[in-house]
């Protein structure tokens, strides 16, 4: 009986492959205030200077290609980069048994910042729905939702009713990404534009109620923005 830590070629140039996720959870979408924007790095805009969304998720990732299941959720702003709008994550988070893969993955492979928390829920009862993410023992996210309608009737989404399309709703979206070297400083920093298409199967609308609330300075104990 022997072993290796030796991987196959052919087996390691297929570990991403076509990457997949099936999951279920929340989204939220929103308009903030245009001061948002001085969370951005330029040379980054505001996708809508005038009505700025932010955008926030949580979900259960039930099945993916590349690891166990894990959960995973985020906060962030629409932005522009020349003609090309996608997220701007302010925080990515994930939890549960296959989260250092996929931190791991994403974050070496792609340039996603994504980092450990230590809790994270998704649920719902009946017309109810919750969501929350911790870190550090601050609840960093949380959402209660009133399902049925949106906040505002004017509001709608391209991925409604998807459940009466046959394979679903395919939207195509992306993230706003910088990658760089540290070698003495900063190196060859550069944004990347990150497609993530999504097939949805089920939409239901809701009413949102969110609060954020900063991290902490481990070093002063003082929030950081």
């Amino acid at each position: 009986m022997g072993s290796s830590f030796f991987i196959p070629v052919e087996k390691l140039a297929n570990f991403i492959g076509d990457g997949m996720m099936s999951s279920e959870g929340i989204h939220v979408l929103g308009v903030t205030d245009p001061s948002m924007k001085r969370l951005l790095p330029p040379p980054l805009e505001l996708a809508d200077p005038d009505n700025p969304t932010f955008y926030t998720y949580v979900v259960n990732i039930r099945e993916s290609s590349f690891g166990p299941w894990y959960m995973e959720g985020s906060i962030g702003l629409l932005a522009r980069y020349g003609e090309r709008i996608g997220l701007y994550f302010l925080s990515l988070q994930l939890s549960g048994p296959g989260a250092l893969m996929a931190v791991f993955t994403g974050r070496e492979g792609a340039g996603l910042p994504k980092k450990l928390c230590e809790h994270m829920v998704v649920e719902r009862t009946d017309t109810y729905g919750h969501c929350c993410i911790e870190r550090n023992g601050v609840r960093l996210l949380d959402v209660e939702l009133e399902i049925g309608q949106y906040n505002h009737p004017a509001f709608h989404q391209a991925q409604e009713n998807c459940q009466a399309t046959p394979g679903g709703i395919v939207t195509e979206g992306g993230c706003l990404l910088h990658r760089y070297r540290l070698d003495d400083g900063f190196k060859d920093m550069e944004f990347v534009y990150y497609d993530s298409p999504t097939r949805y199967y089920s939409w239901e609308p809701a009413a949102a109620t969110v609060k954020l609330t900063s991290s902490m300075s481990i070093s002063e104990g003082k929030p950081l923005w």
